[in-house]
């Protein structure tokens, strides 16, 4: 007991010093709208500790993530029914597309959602089939996208998993969107996944901003 309690003592500093460490490297001009947002979002925080007693002793959230994936792999055990269509892509890559089964496909008002798994992830890696879940729950029809030799799919290029390939993605989009006319579409993405993604949001509000300076000209 004795060791559990200082085990648990050094553990509750420890986090209590690497918070305040990340609060003292944070430097964020006042008055800018990254300052705003970070009131904000520092504002929430707080809130949230007050009220959650797991942040008390956990504030840099390393129980939490622990808590939530041991639930998560108990709660989703059983694998999820996908229906797998292999995409072929300009250089000879290929990805493929996960589209649930028993769910509403053909629907012409459902929003469809495009999950991105992580390095090494796929359809049935517990943290997307979680997502799927909630996704689902929201109202949304979900494919997720199975990027390059993960997910048991063939490596046909030398090329791999990266988040610098923004075409691959782009690609999905465009086949999602010619089978799902007229429907909002919308992203989320794990780890590199989310990276990818960040990328490609990146390169979406540069080109808006380019656009804005070439007096009018439209672009992508």
């Amino acid at each position: 007991m004795a060791y559990l309690l200082f085990g648990g003592s050094v553990f509750l500093v420890k986090n209590l010093q690497m918070v305040q460490k990340c609060e003292a490297e944070t430097v964020v001009h006042q008055g800018s709208e990254a300052f705003r947002r970070t009131s904000k979002l520092t504002s929430e925080i707080s809130t949230y500790c007050r009220r959650n007693a797991l942040s008390l002793i956990d504030p840099s959230g390393v129980l939490h993530s622990v808590l939530y994936v041991i639930t998560r792999k108990l709660r989703f055990r059983e694998k999820f029914i996908y229906d797998r269509e292999i995409l072929i892509l300009e250089d000879g890559g290929s990805v493929a597309l996960d589209w649930r089964t028993g769910c509403d496909r053909d629907s012409s008002t459902s929003k469809v959602a495009i999950v991105q798994h992580g390095l090494c992830g796929h359809s049935q890696s517990s943290y997307v089939r979680s997502m799927v879940h909630e996704l689902e729950r929201q109202g949304f029809y979900v494919v997720v996208f199975i990027a390059r030799g993960c997910g048991k799919l063939k490596l046909t290029t030398p090329e791999t998993f990266t988040a610098s390939r923004t075409a691959d993605f782009k690609a999905v989009v465009q086949h999602v969107q010619r089978r799902c006319v007229g429907r909002e579409i919308h992203s989320v993405g794990f780890s590199l996944g989310a990276g990818l993604l960040l990328a490609v949001i990146v390169i979406l509000v540069t080109l808006r901003v380019r656009t804005r300076g070439n007096d009018g000209e439209e672009g992508e």
